[in-house]
């Protein structure tokens, strides 16, 4: 098998991985996603036995471990208890809090409207996306995968007699695509007849994708006092420094699809997943590697991230999107 990665931006400056923040938790409400983060986890933890190549330096991400912290009123406490149970199920290290507990593991924060806490107390925190993109780029040509800049407008393309599998990746990059399905009908990005239960943003907080300008106002009127709600200290604390990236939303139920087009049977997508796709990039990269070799998943059941749930408009939806 050869293996070709086209790629618009061969410097990345504009890709959604090296402007992301880099973190990785463990704490969804989905199996699935809980799955992938706990493989991602060990993957990072082991990431020299993955991507080390035998003439490089040992590859260090910078990994600083945090704990992600989760709140919920009174009318969300149930909810989130059950998906405390769940992580838990699932072999997650994570902590529920009572608002006593809270305040003496984090006294500077206001908790009078909470009700409960989950803090997650193993593989969470952040890391270098810049160093792990440039470790799976090595690793990758060190096995003979070819790269060049370009765009790709039509999966049936390919040498006569050869069969061509494509691969779709999430970000700006995925959401450009519009290649022509069987019947000749153009579909843009993929997109299929299927409603999107979210409502739109509300007019002027939807932001150009063409500007990566950091909005200072939008932060000062919005973000910002919320943050001081919360943390008082942030009431005298002042923005050093900041950047923009993009986030690669599924406006559909906030959940990656990964799995066969539908309408585009060579075309393998791993896409949408609404700001936890870099944690979750070794488990989808290894499913769709299955799906590619072997026809079907084999280390993690994900037929339920698939096409289906959107072409017959049934949303799987991840109330820890974040």
């Amino acid at each position: 098998m050869r293996v070709l990665v086209v790629e618009r931006d061969p410097t990345y400056s504009r890709a959604s991985t090296v402007l992301s923040v880099g973190g990785i938790r463990q704490q969804f409400s989905l199996p699935e996603n809980i799955r992938m983060s706990r493989f991602s986890a060990s993957f990072l933890r082991n990431i020299d036995e993955y991507l080390g190549v035998p003439s490089d330096p040992p590859i260090d991400i910078q990994f600083q471990p945090s704990g992600y912290l989760f709140l919920a009123s009174p009318e969300n406490a149930a909810s989130l208890e059950a998906t405390v149970k769940l992580q838990r199920e699932e072999g997650v290290q994570v902590a529920l809090l009572s608002p006593k507990q809270l305040k003496v593991k984090f006294p500077w924060m206001e908790t009078e409207d909470v009700a409960v806490g989950s803090y997650g107390l193993e593989d969470e925190g952040w890391f270098d996306p810049w160093t792990l993109l440039n470790a799976f780029r090595r690793k990758a040509t060190s096995l003979g995968v070819h790269s060049c800049s370009g765009e790709v407008r039509d999966p049936h393309a390919g040498q006569p007699g050869v069969p061509a599998r494509g691969l779709c990746p999430g970000g700006d990059r995925g959401r450009r695509l519009g290649w022509a399905a069987p019947g000749g009908q153009r579909h843009p990005g993929g997109a299929l007849p299927a409603p999107p239960p979210r409502p739109a943003p509300e007019e002027g907080l939807e932001p150009d994708p063409g500007d990566l300008s950091v909005d200072r106002d939008y932060f000062q009127e919005w973000v910002w006092p919320r943050l001081a709600r919360r943390v008082p200290a942030f009431e005298s604390l002042r923005p050093r420094g900041a950047w923009a990236g993009y986030y690669d939303m599924n406006v559909f139920d906030g959940n990656g699809i990964v799995g066969v087009h539908p309408r585009v049977q060579n075309l393998f997508v791993g896409a949408g997943f609404s700001g936890h796709g870099l944690q979750h990039a070794p488990a989808v990269g290894r499913a769709l590697a299955e799906l590619v070799i072997a026809g079907r998943f084999q280390s993690l059941d994900l037929r339920r991230l698939g096409w289906d749930r959107v072409t017959q408009g049934e949303p799987l939806r991840e109330a820890a999107a974040v």
